[in-house]
């Protein structure tokens, strides 16, 4: 069956439930929700106001046809927020199917989903977004830039930024009392309406919360966003700034980068009470007060330059491909991935969840499902990660590759125990693997981002099975050919 055939069918299901309900008395339908108690949650928009009952399958088959719509573009797909795409399509239902009751064909169906996504698209916008972040505690430099991400230290984001602030204290009041107006205009109570005064209180209470917040992070990203649905352009600009945040963390190590994240991120408080009373005393009080950034000194930036520029040029192109909508290079987006782990293990203070997400980490670079060996016989996923981090990570330091191998089983078999439950999360083996596995990842992010690029980052047609046809070529030389070819 065709996509608009599923369309056509499923439009016509929604049709019936709708009728049905209309015709059914109002104490068959008390019954009938007896039975059935969550179709009455699911409803549609009366022409006339109220609501129209269609029942929780109806509504799946609105959300199917969004799917099915969306699964054949690409750009689109990645652009629009779903929910609001399938509230078009009931609007737009009930417009042509009830109100102007429409046949239902192929046509119709077709300029019903092509209205909802018009509707849709009206919305997009291209967006500069401003997400604060802690990051170091010095302003030098003041200015720079990973990948498609600006960053700016306070001072310069005020200078940049401060009049347009301030100015919308009087254009946010200015709006306010013009829609007060034309409220006034089609018929609401002038005493029901805002004061000029309310309006000023507005734009203030806007800008004074705005600043109280900003004034709390010394660092800004700065991100451009294409045209896309409001809500997914800020959600792509915070995980473009989480990567590119995530690219200091791999080049710079964990010792001085634990507290990086966005003002969105959870983190520890760099202000802080503690409340206590030892036993038969009084109530004992302390306050505490520390930088909410990593202290790295002045030289960072000149650090990453000298020692890590190659990596860091790679990195950040890496996420320049990955702040598209469509067209993303598979390895570029699986690079980014295993870094998005990775940035969050060495920023996590439990042991057992920084393991489990380091290992993810290591997953997401060398995984590329189950395989046969030379005699027929599957390969897990578990060997064929261990065995290829160790070769990652022997390139990258030149140690033993048994012992790299030894260590990747020891942190692998760790995660594998906590997940499932044979060791506690606060065993003190735990905290010994952890510490290992952070550097261990991180070099395995490192050299994996090398092998990446040896293969193509911007390599567009690279499927799975091709990157297990270049990391077997890689094993080869530790375990021969015979053992790791199908």
């Amino acid at each position: 069956m065709s996509k608009s055939e599923d369309n056509i069918n499923d439009i016509k299901f929604i049709l019936e439930r709708v009728i049905w309900y209309l015709k059914q008395p109002h104490g068959k339908l008390i019954e009938y929700f007896k039975e059935n108690k969550l179709d009455a949650f699911y409803s549609l928009p009366h022409p006339e106001g109220g609501m129209l009952i269609c029942g929780l399958e109806a509504n799946k088959r609105f959300e199917s046809i969004s799917k099915r719509f969306l699964s054949t573009q690409k750009e689109k797909k990645h652009k629009t927020d779903i929910s609001k795409f399938t509230n078009e399509l009931k609007n737009e239902f009930v417009d042509k199917f009830i109100l102007k009751e429409q046949e239902i064909c192929q046509k119709t169906a077709d300029r019903m989903i092509a209205s909802s996504y018009k509707r849709v698209a009206r919305n997009f916008k291209a967006i500069t977004h401003f997400i604060p972040c802690s990051i170091f505690n010095t302003s030098k430099p003041s200015i720079f830039i990973v990948g498609p991400v600006e960053f700016l230290h306070k001072s310069q984001f005020f200078i940049r930024y401060e009049k347009e602030i301030e100015a919308r204290r009087e254009e946010i009041a200015k709006e306010h009392r013009e829609r007060c107006q034309i409220a006034i205009k089609k018929g609401m109570p002038a005493e029901r309406v805002a004061t000029t005064e309310q309006s000023k209180k507005l734009g203030n209470f806007l800008v004074d919360g705005l600043r109280e917040f900003y004034d709390q992070y010394d660092w800004f990203s700065v991100v451009d966003i294409t045209e896309c649905d409001p809500i997914i352009s800020y959600d792509k600009a915070l995980f473009t700034t989480r990567t590119a945040l995530n690219i200091l963390k791999l080049l710079l190590g964990v010792q001085y980068t634990d507290k990086i994240r966005t003002a969105y991120d959870s983190g520890i408080p760099n202000k802080s009470a503690k409340l206590s009373k030892p036993l038969n005393e009084k109530l004992d009080i302390s306050l505490a007060a520390g930088y909410n950034g990593n202290i790295p000194g002045d030289k960072w930036y000149e650090a990453i330059i000298e020692k890590g520029g190659y990596f860091f040029n790679l990195a950040a192109l890496a996420l320049t491909y990955c702040n598209n909508f469509d067209n993303i290079p598979p390895l570029s987006i699986r690079f980014v991935d295993a870094l998005s782990w990775y940035g969050d293990g060495i920023s996590e203070k439990v042991p057992a969840a920084q393991v489990i997400k380091l290992v993810s980490s290591m997953e997401r670079m060398t995984g590329t499902g189950k395989e046969n060996d030379g005699d027929g016989n599957n390969r897990g996923v578990t060997g064929i990660v261990t065995k290829r981090s160790a070769i990652l990570y022997h390139h990258a330091t030149e140690e033993s590759f048994g012992s790299c191998l030894e260590e990747i089983k020891k942190i692998y078999d760790c995660r594998s125990n906590l997940v499932h439950g044979t060791i506690s999360p606060f065993d003190d083996q735990v905290v010994a693997i952890a510490y290992k596995a952070t550097e261990m990842t991180r070099m395995i992010l490192l050299q994996g981002l090398e092998f990446f690029n040896f293969i193509g980052l911007d390599k567009m047609d690279l499927s799975q099975k091709d990157l297990r046809t270049y990391y077997r070529h890689l094993e080869k030389g530790y375990f021969g050919k015979r053992k790791i070819e199908k």
